[in-house]
């Protein structure tokens, strides 16, 4: 998805919801406009396309993946399990968010393969923040920048 982005790095959301989508683009937009927020749709959807990007090496890969799916279950995890080796072979990096109060969620989804878990917070500017302090991960600890992007 680099080879689309003039300006800044892509980051592929999936996500079941596309309310939760939509507040992310928004949100994100305004703490990190030089960021493209594509979204991939569902956990079936987004792992055919990913797993296809990944293992072609295109250049339309995703600089990072965040993985937002239904929090009251293990789907994000199980996603997360699913394209690991993927994306780790492609030098993609693989974040997730979780819900406020998420218990061991967060040490299942780092188990699971995510680089980095994240907070999902009911407050605007909470959550406002959490999306630049994934921003500042991405430009700290992937290795795609400014290779890709």
């Amino acid at each position: 998805m680099t080879a689309f982005a003039a300006h800044g790095p892509v980051f592929a959301l999936v996500d079941n919801d596309v309310h939760s989508a939509r507040l992310m683009k928004r949100v994100l937009a305004s703490v990190a406009d030089h960021v493209e927020l594509t979204w991939l749709g569902d956990a079936r959807r987004a792992k055919r396309s990913l797993v296809e990007l990944f293992d072609q090496r295109s250049d339309s890969m995703p600089d990072l993946v965040i993985v937002d799916l239904k929090s009251h279950s293990s789907a994000s995890a199980d996603f997360v399990t699913e394209i690991r080796n993927h994306a780790k072979a492609a030098g993609v990096a693989i974040v997730a968010i979780v819900e406020e109060n998420a218990g061991t969620e967060p040490g299942r989804l780092r188990h699971a393969g995510a680089d980095a878990v994240f907070v999902r917070h009911p407050d605007l500017a909470a959550y406002a923040a959490e999306l630049e302090a994934m921003t500042e991960f991405w430009v700290r600890e992937t290795v795609t920048w400014p290779i890709r992007a």
